[in-house]
C-alpha cells in the first residue's frame, strides 16, 4: 500500500463535505444530519457570502503581482461547474506524541498527515483549539520528507480566517506564489480536546487549463504536480488517485 494511503488512513478525523445541495434530480453521497438539512438556508447564504469574499481575494492577488485585476477571478465563475467544497470537520481528541516519534503502525501521529490544498484558495475558520502547522514557502527539497526546513505553529486566533494559497495559484503564478505545506498535530495541551473547524475550498471551473499566467512564466520552473496544459479536473483527478490509489469515478 502506498505511503499516501497509510497518511489518509491513519488521520482520526471526521468531516462532511458540501458541493452541492441534494435534489430531486441528485441525491447525497450521504444522508445529511438533520441539523445540517435544517439550516440548509443559513448555510448556503454564508457559502455565497464567503465566495465572493474569494473573488475580491483574488483580484487584490492578481493586483499584488501587477497582473489585470480580472486574471485569476475570470476562472471562479459561479455558472460553470467546479469543484468548490464546504466542509466542516472535526478532529476526535487524541494523546500526543513527541515531534518524530513514531507509533507501533510506523508513522508519527496526526491529526491530519501534511498536505496542500488542490484548489485556489482556503479559507478556513477556527475555535479556539490549535495544532495546525505550515512549512515556510521555501522547499530546500522536492520530496518533502527530506525538506530541512521546520513546522511553524499556526495558532487559532478568534474573530479571524484563515487564507491559504492551493496548487492552482502556484501553477498560475509559476510558483511565486507556492501552495501551502501543512498539517495539525495534537499538541501537549490541546490534544486532548475536539478540535472543530469548518473551511471553503476555493476551486477554478473544471476546464481552467493550468499554465502559468501571461507575465508569470519562468523558464525551467516545472510544477510539482500539474502536467504541460492540464486542466483543474484533470489535477484534481490526479490528486484524488494519487491519495486514494484509485480512479475517480467520472460519470
Amino acid at each position: 500500500m502506498p505511503a499516501t494511503n497509510l497518511l489518509a488512513r491513519m488521520d482520526p478525523r471526521e468531516a462532511i463535505s458540501i458541493n452541492k445541495w441534494p435534489t430531486t434530480e441528485h441525491s447525497a453521497a450521504a444522508r445529511l444530519p438533520p441539523i445540517l438539512s435544517e439550516a440548509r438556508q443559513q448555510i448556503f447564504s454564508f457559502q455565497q457570502d464567503v465566495r465572493q469574499f474569494t473573488r475580491q481575494l483574488l483580484e487584490l492577488i492578481a493586483l499584488a503581482l501587477d497582473l489585470p485585476r480580472t486574471t485569476f477571478a475570470q476562472y471562479h465563475g459561479p455558472e460553470k461547474e467546479n469543484f468548490d467544497n464546504f466542509e466542516l470537520m472535526h478532529y476526535p481528541p487524541v494523546t500526543p506524541v513527541t515531534p518524530g516519534s513514531e507509533r507501533s503502525e510506523g508513522l508519527p501521529a496526526f491529526r491530519i498527515s501534511p498536505h496542500t490544498d488542490w484548489g485556489t484558495l482556503t479559507l478556513l475558520f477556527q475555535t479556539t483549539v490549535g495544532g495546525l502547522e505550515v512549512r515556510p514557502p521555501k522547499y530546500t527539497s522536492p520530496d518533502l520528507s527530506l525538506d530541512t526546513e521546520t513546522w511553524t505553529p499556526a495558532p487559532a486566533l478568534p474573530d479571524l480566517i484563515l487564507v491559504n494559497i492551493g496548487d492552482m495559484l502556484e501553477f498560475w503564478t509559476a510558483g511565486k506564489l507556492k501552495s501551502t505545506w501543512h498539517r495539525v498535530v495534537p499538541t501537549a495541551t490541546e490534544g486532548g480536546l475536539d478540535r472543530y473547524t469548518f473551511a471553503y475550498f476555493l476551486h477554478p471551473d473544471k476546464n481552467a487549463v493550468l499554465v502559468p499566467m501571461h507575465g508569470m512564466e519562468k523558464q525551467g520552473w516545472v510544477p510539482r504536480y500539474a502536467g504541460e496544459g492540464r486542466t483543474a479536473e484533470e489535477h484534481i483527478h490526479a490528486r484524488i488517485e494519487s491519495v486514494h490509489g484509485k480512479k475517480p469515478d467520472r460519470g
